[in-house]
Order: C-alpha cells, then structure tokens, then sequence
C-alpha cells in the first residue's frame, strides 16, 4: 500500500485532494494519510485559485491534520500537531 501525505493545503493542495479522492476510488492500495499546513485555517477555508473559487466543504475528519513539525537533537522530524 502506498502512503502519502499533501504539504500544503492552499489552492493546488486541494485540487490535489480531490484529484486523491477520485484515484484512491479506483485504486485501492492508494491512501492519504496526512495534510500538513502551516496555517491551519487552510483546513477550513474555501478554495481560491486562478481557476476561481470552490466554496465545497471538504471532510477531512479521517486524515490526520498537522500544522507543524519540530527537529530532534538527533536530526530526526517530530510531527507536531
């Protein structure tokens, strides 16, 4: 099974989300995992692009949903909430 998460969740983060949702519906061994963005209103914000605007609620209650991350004395990521 591949895993994956998106980095950033403006306009292009969603478009990928969505393009996500149609593929994992056809491929089963697909699966987001996370979304990570630094503001955190990202999450629940519409979507504004040079394509327009999408006002569609996105559900994001199964994906865990991160705002930062912090860096070890060992040099190893830390993902924080």
């Amino acid at each position: 099974m591949l895993k994956y998460g998106i980095i950033g969740f403006g306009g292009l983060g969603k478009l990928h989300f969505s393009n996500t949702e149609e593929l994992c519906k056809v491929h089963s061994d697909i699966k987001l995992t996370a979304i990570c963005d630094v503001d955190e209103n990202a999450f629940a914000s519409q979507t504004s692009t040079n394509l327009g605007e999408d006002e569609t609620k996105l559900d994001l209650s199964m994906y865990n949903l991160y705002t930062g991350y912090v860096i070890d004395d060992n040099g190893q990521n830390l993902i924080e909430n």
